[in-house]
């Protein structure tokens, strides 16, 4: 049985205030400037927002599946929160966001191409399978992993 709590919070009013909250947390842990706007701003910005409306509504369908909620991302990750860098997806698309973004970091770091991997039709393989390429941070460049072909000039593949 849900407490009174955690029904709250699967509100839309309670889930805003939640990632509000989040956004509060993780800027001052990041040593970064918090949001550029107000909890109440933010509430009264989304509520009626038609995107994080739909998205609501396919998580409440789903049965608040964790991956399904809505987030709110930071369009460019080394600035702040800010009506202007903010775009609503999923939680998953999120996660693999920040991955990609880590990896990035990372490999810049060490002075090297990040890699990323995205599953598209290879075009040199036999079947009509999709398979697992690996993609350079240039993405002027990709590997397929099952035939192990590259190509140079990745973005026909990519469209």
């Amino acid at each position: 049985m849900l407490t009174r709590q955690k029904k709250y919070r699967l509100t839309q009013k309670g889930l805003l205030n939640r990632i509000y909250h989040d956004q509060k947390c993780n800027s001052i842990k990041a040593g970064r400037e918090p949001p550029a706007y107000s909890m109440v701003e933010f509430r009264e910005r989304y509520l009626n927002d038609r995107i994080f409306l739909e998205r609501y509504k396919i998580w409440e369908q789903s049965g608040y599946t964790s991956f399904l909620r809505p987030c709110f991302d930071r369009i460019d990750c080394f600035k702040p929160y800010s009506f202007n860098n903010l775009q609503i997806i999923y939680c998953r698309e999120n996660q693999q966001k920040g991955l990609k973004e880590r990896e990035l970091y990372k490999a810049k770091k060490e002075g090297r191409y990040a890699k990323f991997y995205e599953e598209i039709y290879c075009r040199h393989c036999e079947d009509d399978r999709i398979h697992k390429i690996e993609i350079y941070e240039n993405f002027k460049s990709y590997l397929c992993t099952i035939c192990l072909n590259a190509e140079s000039d990745f973005k026909e593949f990519r469209e």
